[in-house]
């Protein structure tokens, strides 16, 4: 079965976007100076840059480009093939 070229582009773009929402709401409650004693507080920061939205982000970004390397080398192929006519 061939995975169709948008689902892959979309893991790529969807793993890049967790990562920059993920990155940025880490950044949000440091620059808020919350009181990290408050264990919700300590948690979120934790899931945001180390946790499983982290993970999350970086599981679909290697997903997508896992997806993509037969596609690119298959480019490649065709375009040797091309050049060889």
């Amino acid at each position: 079965e061939v995975i169709h070229h948008d689902w892959i582009i979309l893991a790529i773009i969807a793993g890049f976007m967790v990562l920059l929402l993920a990155t940025s709401a880490g950044a949000v409650i440091r620059m808020l100076e919350l009181d990290f004693e408050d264990a919700f507080a300590y948690w979120l920061l934790g899931v945001c840059e180390r946790g499983a939205v982290f993970l999350l982000g970086t599981s679909l970004l290697a997903y997508g480009i896992l997806l993509w390397i037969p596609q690119i080398l298959e480019s490649q192929r065709m375009l040797r093939a091309s050049n060889w006519r």
